[in-house]
C-alpha cells in the first residue's frame, strides 16, 4: 500500500508539473530556451562572440555533417525522380521529398550568410525579454498565444507524419528506407542498407530545423510587434516635449528594427514561400490521384496540412505588425494633440504621418505585403494549379 500510495503521488505530482508548464507556456516562450536550444542543437543559431571553442567546433561540424548528408540524399533523390518518370505518382512522391531536402539545404546556407546581422537582431531581442515588467509580460502572454498554438499543431502532425513514414518502411517485407532517394547495392548487402538507413535518420531527425527556423523568422517579428504595442500607451500619455522627444527616438529605433528584420528574413520568407508553394503543388496533386493507398494519402494530407500552417504563421505575423503600426498612429491622434503647444503639435504630427506608411514584410517585385491577404491570394492560386495539374495528369 505505501509503494503504490508513493507511486501515486509521484504521478499526481509529474502531471501537475506538466499542466503547469502547458499552462505557463508563455515563459517558456518568453524566455526564449526552447527556441534557442534547439536552434543551436540543429546549428541555425548565431553563436555568441564570447562563446567557447568546443561551440564553434560543434556548430561547424554539425553544419558540414548535415550538410554532406543533405547534399547525398538530394543526389539520391534527383536519380530517384529520373528512374520514376514513368511512374507519375512514385516521380511526385520523390519530386516532394526533394524540395524538402532543397529547403533545408538553402536555409542552412542563408543561415550562414546572414549571420552577422541576425546576431546583433537576436541580441536586441534577447536583451529585450531579459528584464520584462508586468505591461511587458501581459503583452508577450497576450501575443505568444497564437505562434504556440500553430508551432504546437506542427510539432504534433510532424511526430504523426514521421511516425507513418517509419511505419511504411518498417511495415513491409522486406524492410524498405525511410524515402524514397535511389541508393544502389541496398538490396544486396544488410551493411550498406544499415548505413542508406541510418542516414536517412539523420535527415528525418534534422527536418524539424524548418520549424527552427521558421521560429527564428516569427519570434522576430514578434519582438516588433511587443515593442510596438509597449509604446503606444505611452504616446498616448505624454505630458511634456522631453517624454515626446524619448518616444520618437524609440519609434525610430523600432522602425530600424523592423527595416532590419525586413532586409535579413526576405530570402527565408522568399524560400519558404517558393518550397512551400512547390511542395504543395507535388503533394497536392498526390491526394487527388486515384492509384494512391489511403494510407500514404493520409500522410501526404497532413504534410500538405503543415505547408499551411507554416505559410500561415509568416502571413499571420506580418499582418499584426502592420496593423500594430497603423494603431500607434491612431493612439497619437487620439492623445488630444491640437489641443498642445506648437512644438508638440508639429513633433506628433510628424509621427503620425510616418505612421500612415504601414510596416511591411515583403520582397520588392515579388511579395508586396505578407499578410492574411496575400495567403488567401496565395491559396488560392495553389489550389488553381493544383486541379489544372490534376485535369492534365488525367489526360
Amino acid at each position: 500500500m505505501m509503494i503504490n500510495k508513493k507511486v501515486t503521488d509521484k504521478l499526481v505530482t509529474i502531471v501537475s508539473t506538466l499542466l503547469n508548464i502547458f499552462l505557463h507556456i508563455d515563459y517558456l516562450f518568453h524566455s526564449f530556451k526552447i527556441l534557442k536550444f534547439f536552434s543551436r542543437l540543429f546549428a541555425l543559431y548565431p553563436l555568441n562572440s564570447d562563446c567557447t571553442k568546443l561551440e564553434i567546433l560543434y556548430d561547424n561540424f554539425v553544419w558540414l555533417f548535415i550538410h554532406f548528408h543533405f547534399w547525398v540524399a538530394a543526389a539520391a533523390t534527383l536519380v530517384a525522380i529520373y528512374k520514376a518518370r514513368s511512374d507519375l505518382s512514385i516521380w511526385l512522391i520523390a519530386f516532394s521529398e526533394l524540395i524538402i531536402i532543397i529547403e533545408i539545404i538553402v536555409a542552412m546556407i542563408l543561415y550562414r550568410l546572414q549571420r552577422s546581422r541576425l546576431k546583433i537582431l537576436m541580441h536586441i531581442f534577447e536583451d529585450f525579454v531579459k528584464d520584462p515588467d508586468d505591461s511587458k509580460i501581459q503583452l508577450i502572454r497576450r501575443n505568444a498565444k497564437e505562434h504556440i498554438k500553430v508551432f504546437s499543431i506542427l510539432a504534433l502532425l510532424f511526430i504523426i507524419v514521421v511516425i507513418m513514414y517509419v511505419y511504411r518502411a518498417l511495415s513491409t517485407r522486406p524492410y524498405q528506407l525511410l524515402l524514397s532517394g535511389y541508393y544502389p547495392c541496398t538490396s544486396d548487402s544488410l551493411i550498406i542498407w544499415l548505413v542508406v538507413f541510418f542516414h536517412q535518420c539523420i535527415l528525418v531527425i534534422y527536418s524539424p530545423s524548418t520549424f527552427a527556423s521558421d521560429s527564428i523568422v516569427t519570434v522576430l517579428i514578434f519582438a516588433a510587434i511587443i515593442k510596438l504595442q509597449k509604446i503606444r500607451p505611452r504616446f498616448r500619455n505624454i505630458e511634456n516635449y522631453a517624454q515626446l522627444v524619448g518616444c520618437i527616438n524609440e519609434h525610430q529605433h523600432i522602425i530600424w528594427f523592423v527595416q532590419e528584420i525586413n532586409y535579413v528574413i526576405r530570402l527565408f520568407v522568399f524560400k519558404s514561400i517558393f518550397c512551400l508553394a512547390a511542395l504543395q503543388l507535388g503533394v497536392g496533386v498526390i491526394l487527388f490521384m486515384p492509384n494512391i493507398s489511403v494510407f500514404t494519402r493520409i500522410q501526404f494530407l497532413l504534410l500538405f496540412t503543415v505547408t499551411i500552417f507554416r505559410i500561415y504563421i509568416y502571413s499571420y505575423c506580418a499582418e499584426i505588425l502592420t496593423k500594430s503600426g497603423l494603431d500607434l498612429g491612431f493612439a497619437v491622434y487620439s492623445s488630444r494633440w491640437y489641443d498642445q503647444r506648437r512644438k508638440m503639435v508639429l513633433a506628433k504630427s510628424i509621427i503620425i504621418c510616418r505612421c500612415q506608411k504601414p510596416l511591411l514584410i515583403a520582397i520588392n517585385g515579388i511579395i508586396p505585403a505578407l499578410g492574411m491577404r496575400y495567403l488567401a491570394r496565395f491559396l488560392y492560386l495553389t489550389f488553381s494549379y493544383i486541379i489544372t495539374l490534376q485535369a492534365m495528369t488525367r489526360t
